[in-house]
């Protein structure tokens, strides 16, 4: 009887050996599988070559840029964003994920800029982005709108 009871004892420590084994590699090519994944160092990014104008006044005269705005680019599923800042002659090239997004303009002070009756249109107001390409995009802002063109004060902490 006690030379059953070995044996028995010896079954179960080879069977929870061989588990206990299969559950390390399981681990180990789990882990390997979540760094392989974390390490993915490919980044698919199509631009956008923002210009940001303002309509005029006068019938007479011609748009003017509009310099140092703030342009959300929404992405329309999921209302992930991101958030561009034109330079002084209103450009800025804007690298975004591949996807769908719709704009708005705010100035510098977090206020919205209201934009021109064609900019609010759908069609020249959402953009589709594709992986590897630049896309030429305007953003027109309303004859009426003024808007906080000043950066706040630089402080040092």
């Amino acid at each position: 009887m006690a030379s059953k009871g070995l044996s028995l004892q010896r079954i179960l420590a080879s069977v929870l050996t061989r588990n206990s084994l299969l559950i390390r590699v399981a681990l180990v090519l789990g882990c390997c599988a979540l760094v392989a994944q974390a390490t993915d160092v490919n980044l698919h990014v199509g631009f956008v070559s923002l210009t940001t104008t303002q309509t005029s006044n006068r019938k007479d005269a011609e748009e003017h840029f509009a310099p140092n705005l703030l342009v959300r680019f929404e992405k329309a599923a999921g209302g992930q964003h991101v958030i561009a800042m034109t330079d002084q002659t209103g450009t800025a090239i804007v690298p975004l994920e591949p996807g769908e997004y719709c704009v708005s303009a705010f100035g510098l002070d977090g206020q919205p800029a209201l934009l021109s009756d064609r900019s609010l249109q759908p069609e020249h107001r959402c953009i589709r982005i594709k992986s590897g390409t630049t896309l030429e995009f305007s953003v027109t802002l309303a004859s009426t709108v003024t808007y906080s063109r000043s950066l706040p004060p630089v402080s040092v902490q």
